[in-house]
């Protein structure tokens, strides 16, 4: 499994439990997501919390398409949300996070960020989306995957 910690909220690793900032998480779907390369499904993202790392897990996965190979996942949170159109991607495609972090990374493993949220302030929320860029298709040399978003709340 490949693992990446966003230093920014990066602590000392052990935190104790007692210590966590945070004792609820919750999520909602924030917006939908296209997909014009698997057109039947939107790129999966899933979100969890461990409580007993007191950390936040965020992955997304890649759709296998019979004509495409998947080359790079980036995976964007944001503070806030912008809900841009992005028509160059495919149609309906809208970017929702401001991008505060982005982490990209070629498609090799499953891609999981773990969060730390060590000194932030709760409750706080996080917008996660994901998207996977494929080459290959019929219908082009590069297309764009973009999964739903998420909107991550911790208490």
């Amino acid at each position: 499994m490949n693992t990446r910690t966003i230093l920014s909220f990066a602590l000392t690793a052990g935190l104790a439990a007692a210590q966590c900032p945070f004792s609820n998480f919750s999520v909602t779907v924030a917006g939908s997501g296209c997909n014009p390369v698997v057109a039947s499904a939107t790129t999966p993202i899933v979100a969890a919390a461990s409580f007993a790392s007191c950390s936040l897990q965020i992955g997304t996965s890649v759709l296998v398409a019979s004509d495409s190979v998947p080359l790079l996942r980036i995976l964007v949170l944001g503070f806030s949300d912008v809900y841009m159109p992005m028509p160059q991607l495919g149609p309906g495609c809208v970017l929702i996070p401001q991008p505060d972090f982005m982490v990209m990374e070629p498609v090799m493993t499953p891609m999981h960020l773990v969060v730390v949220p060590a000194g932030l302030q709760m409750p706080v929320s996080l917008t996660a989306q994901g998207a996977v860029l494929y080459v290959g298709s019929i219908t082009g040399p590069y297309e764009w995957a973009v999964s739903d978003a998420l909107r991550l709340t911790l208490q």
